[in-house]
């Protein structure tokens, strides 16, 4: 079998064998692409994304392309040269199935004569139509008065409000143009499948979990390494959406209580204070207004800030810290969550899109409301004084993320979705 995918970013393997630096994110694709080589020694693949470093290379059975198109926006009309590449390289490859990776991006939504009529099946990962309305955080525009005032927004006119307004009406029109027009997807949540059903209630829906890095399954995590009172928080500063600054309001809270308490963001590194002209044009409105937080709560002593990490990093991290925490307004599957639980690590996640469907509330770890610092530092307080209990519900959290990630399984799940497609 011959399989197509679309997808951003370039893979690991061809960054190596480039000698391009590799990027810390889309680990469980370079996860699943590995299993289903293994799975099917037939299998042939050929990966095009955009990326802003060429590449068209073949490593194995799988050929690598990317287009570092000049000014190529991944989210407003697609460009037609990168449609009239795409349909030369599927004429060229002649898969008998196109996969896309996300809904995120324009791949699922070229003109029908792209495909040259192949069975499509797209991935659903981030899902942009639930997500934009919780883009700005909770966040008023009088909380975020002054914070627009930096050079990036009267340049680039990137304000928080800005950004909203381009996923609303750029990248959520683009993605529901996806929703109703493909009739076969892959998702994991009940949250995803509704928001499918919403759009197009005659799709194939098919379930199909992801798999996750393979450095982390082998984590030994001991709770006499454990840091006590430690919070270690994914990319939680990189958009409002994801409530970092719930999260570090909730954590200021509890510093009285908790003197030692330590919050660990990682690819927080646009939350120190920048000095270079290059770093003050890239800076965020949302970076300005979390320094301007933390300084009036006073708590810059009780947070570290994490660059972005490997996933050995990652996996040092949530072996060490006593509790992993979620605090974001809107998820499907949040891989950083599915991490947490593989290693163990005590979790407090958001009653948010697909989340429920992740980790079973009071039995795997604890969910709050979103946008409530409130309950989320009363979670954080009950967890560090109640450690037995948020262990054990770690240890159930682990032997459900060992089964959910596996990689055999889930890439023979996804081998049948590709037989069943390529059959009909």
């Amino acid at each position: 079998m011959k399989v197509f995918w679309f997808h951003s970013g370039l893979m690991p393997a061809a960054c190596e064998t480039l000698g391009y630096e590799k990027r810390n994110s889309c680990g469980w694709l370079e996860s699943m692409l590995e299993a289903l080589l293994e799975a099917d020694p037939a299998l042939e693949l050929c990966l095009m994304g955009w990326d802003r470093r060429p590449c068209d290379i073949q490593i194995g059975r799988v050929r690598y392309v990317s287009y570092a198109e000049p000014g190529l926006t991944r989210y407003r009309k697609i460009p037609t040269r990168f449609q009239q590449k795409a349909k030369r390289l599927i004429e060229d490859f002649n898969p008998d199935l196109i996969h896309v990776q996300g809904t995120e991006y324009f791949y699922g939504c070229f003109p029908q004569n792209v495909y040259l009529g192949k069975p499509v099946v797209v991935s659903i990962q981030g899902l942009i139509s639930g997500l934009h309305v919780a883009y700005p955080g909770g966040l008023s525009p009088c909380e975020l008065r002054g914070t627009n005032w930096n050079l990036r927004s009267l340049f680039r006119g990137h304000t928080i409000y800005d950004d909203q307004r381009t996923w609303r009406e750029g990248r959520a029109v683009q993605e529901e143009k996806i929703l109703r027009t493909q009739r076969n997807f892959i998702g994991r949540t009940a949250w995803d499948e509704s928001v499918i059903r919403y759009f197009n209630p005659h799709a194939r829906y098919f379930s199909v979990n992801e798999n996750l890095r393979p450095e982390l399954f082998s984590a030994m995590r001991s709770r006499t390494s454990v840091k006590p009172h430690s919070i270690y928080c994914s990319a939680s500063s990189g958009a409002p959406f994801k409530g970092a600054h719930w999260l570090i309001r909730a954590v200021a809270s509890l510093k009285e209580e908790f003197p030692d308490i330590d919050l660990r963001i990682a690819a927080a590194n646009g939350l120190r204070k920048p000095t270079r002209l290059r770093d003050r044009l890239m800076d965020q409105s949302y970076n300005v207004y979390l320094r301007r937080l933390i300084g009036e709560l006073g708590i810059a002593d009780r947070i570290t800030l994490l660059p972005s990490l490997s996933v050995e990093e990652v996996r040092m991290e949530l072996e060490q810290a006593e509790l992993y925490v979620l605090p974001s307004m809107g998820e499907n599957s949040s891989n950083s969550l599915c991490e947490a639980m593989l290693v163990g690590t005590p979790a407090i996640a958001t009653f948010a899109g697909g989340t429920p469907s992740m980790i079973k509330d009071g039995v795997e770890g604890m969910l709050v409301p979103p946008a409530d610092p409130y309950a989320l530092a009363g979670a954080i307080r009950y967890a560090f004084l109640h450690g037995d209990e948020m262990e054990a519900m770690a240890a159930n959290a682990r032997a459900r993320a060992l089964k959910r990630h596996d990689a055999k399984s889930n890439a023979e799940a996804t081998l049948e979705v590709y037989r069943e497609l390529v059959a009909s």
